[in-house]
């Protein structure tokens, strides 16, 4: 059991914790790693290359209904 404390007017300081973890290298852990984030990358190069292509023959396509709506407007107001 420990004592009852006494209200005091002055703090008293705690003993101070460590927080101390060691560090360990692995070597094959850190190849693995490496090896998963390169295939990654080059997962994300493809669909991003993928997602390029399509997205420019969206631009066009809507360039060109652009073109001809103005066009059809124009002809219209004209006659």
């Amino acid at each position: 059991m420990q004592a009852p404390r006494i209200p005091s007017f002055f703090k008293i300081p705690k003993s101070k914790l460590f927080d101390y973890k060691p560090r360990y290298y692995n070597q094959r852990k850190e190849e693995l790693e490496q090896l998963k984030k390169e295939g990654k990358r080059r997962k994300g190069l493809f669909f991003n290359r993928k997602k390029q292509k399509s997205a420019a023959g969206n631009r066009s396509k809507r360039i060109i209904f652009i073109i001809i709506a103005l066009l059809l407007l124009a002809y219209l107001i004209l006659s």
